[in-house]
């Protein structure tokens, strides 16, 4: 899920010798928060936005929009990708998905030896 927000900041942020990318994740109430923020380049509003949209003519690439629609086919409209990017500055995507409980078995003192 992260793999292709990583990629993209190696891809199209980075330019000059360095880029430092950070990130996070934790555990907010019912939801987990992903965040991963670079000091690249930058992008306008408008081009980051297209990111998310479904308009397969005016998008160039795939992998951002597919974690959002399956993050929101998956748990609901409230759950996704967020994407705030100033040019120059860098970007800061930001993941919620629902917290997902483990099925009810619980394990056995014997199961830990």
């Amino acid at each position: 899920m992260l793999q292709p927000f990583i990629e993209n900041a190696l891809e199209h942020a980075w330019c000059g010798d360095r880029i430092y990318i950070r990130v996070t994740g934790e555990q907010l109430e019912d939801k987990v928060v992903f965040q991963i923020i670079d000091d690249g380049v930058g992008m306008k509003s408008p081009h980051a936005q297209s990111l998310l949209e479904k308009d397969r003519n005016k998008q160039k690439g795939y992998g951002i929009c597919n974690v959002h629609e399956r993050i929101q086919l998956s748990f609901g409209e409230e759950y996704g990708v967020t994407i705030y990017s100033q040019l120059g500055i860098g970007t800061s995507i930001t993941i919620i998905i629902p917290v997902q409980k483990k099925s009810g078995l619980s394990p056995k003192k014997s199961d830990f030896g």
